[in-house]
């Protein structure tokens, strides 16, 4: 059985809206990765730590593509196959060169609530590998 870290999905063409949610996926769970548009369909390249084989791969990114509503039923054939680890890893890291992800949305500085409200807001982000994850906490002071 054939095994390697990598792989190339082509995907139907997908939403920004879908693409966003893939890549970020993608920099959470993949060693490395890269989606984008080629003729008419969408390519996601992505490199996790350990080899798996093609079926395994199959099985994973179909229920990650089902968790992230991404639209799995048009996926026909052989739209997933292995692929060498240092082609994937070197256009990923290409691509990412040749288009920065643009800068999170600012979130603004932790502040306190009106005078006498008894309530402060506090911005609650993750590290560098959860830049997306942000949130607002409104806490109630006794």
């Amino acid at each position: 059985m054939t095994t390697s870290k990598s792989f190339r999905a082509i995907l139907p063409c997908l939403s920004d809206e879908e693409v966003r949610r893939l890549q970020a996926w993608s920099a959470e769970n993949c060693a490395a990765a890269t989606v984008f548009r080629e003729s008419e369909c969408d390519v996601w390249l992505a490199s996790k730590e350990r080899a798996r084989s093609r079926e395994a791969f199959l099985r994973s990114v179909r229920g990650v593509l089902k968790r992230l509503a991404i639209n799995v039923t048009r996926l026909r054939g052989r739209w997933l196959v292995l692929a060498e680890d240092s082609v994937v890893r070197s256009e990923a890291a290409r691509r990412a060169t040749a288009q920065p992800t643009p800068p999170a949305p600012a979130v603004p500085p932790p502040c306190h609530a009106g005078e006498g409200d008894n309530e402060r807001i506090i911005v609650l982000s993750g590290g560098p590998r959860h830049s997306h994850a942000r949130a607002v906490q409104v806490l109630k002071e006794e």
